[in-house]
């Protein structure tokens, strides 16, 4: 044992206190309502096209409760999977959260997959819902539209909304 070993004090033993039930998309953004933090900043995002954007806990708690009531309007059930495909927004933190407010489980993807990598991932998680901006979508929509496990295609930002067949 030398000076720097003898001085250190063991951490105590570890206890993990989780509850029986715990929902991670509410306790990542709903942990401040009610409190002088529900105003601070939660998240800070750069965005490719819209520069820095920035949510309080109050209203990414907002965003996330009306995003995780479409799903349940759109009877998306606790379990199935939301494929994320979006570019950093505050939408991506709003679908991902959201999603697991439902009880869903969030896939995330990421922006350099091709739209036949996405159809794959689709295909695998067995997603029903893609959320995609709206730039992806007319490039990725005729080859995702109409897949027999993807229901919906939410899409987020700014252009014209292209329909395809499906």
């Amino acid at each position: 044992m030398n000076a720097r070993t003898a001085a250190f004090t063991p951490f105590p033993a570890w206890q993990w206190s989780i509850p029986a039930r715990l929902n991670i998309g509410v306790a990542c953004t709903d942990a401040h309502l009610g409190t002088a933090a529900a105003e601070r900043v939660a998240m800070i995002v750069e965005d490719d096209s819209l520069g820095t954007s920035a949510i309080t806990y109050r209203e990414l708690a907002a965003r996330t409760d009306r995003f995780a009531q479409l799903l349940r309007d759109l009877g998306i059930a606790a379990g199935e999977r939301v494929l994320i495909r979006l570019p950093n927004s505050i939408d991506y933190p709003t679908a991902f959260l959201g999603a697991m407010k439902r009880g869903a489980v969030s896939v995330p993807t990421s922006t350099l997959l091709t739209a036949e990598e996405v159809e794959y991932l689709a295909h695998d998680s067995g997603a029903r819902v893609i959320v995609i901006d709206k730039a992806a979508w007319s490039t990725m929509g005729p080859k995702l539209a109409g897949k027999e496990s993807l229901n919906y295609a939410l899409l987020s930002g700014a252009g014209e909304v292209t329909q395809f067949p499906g």
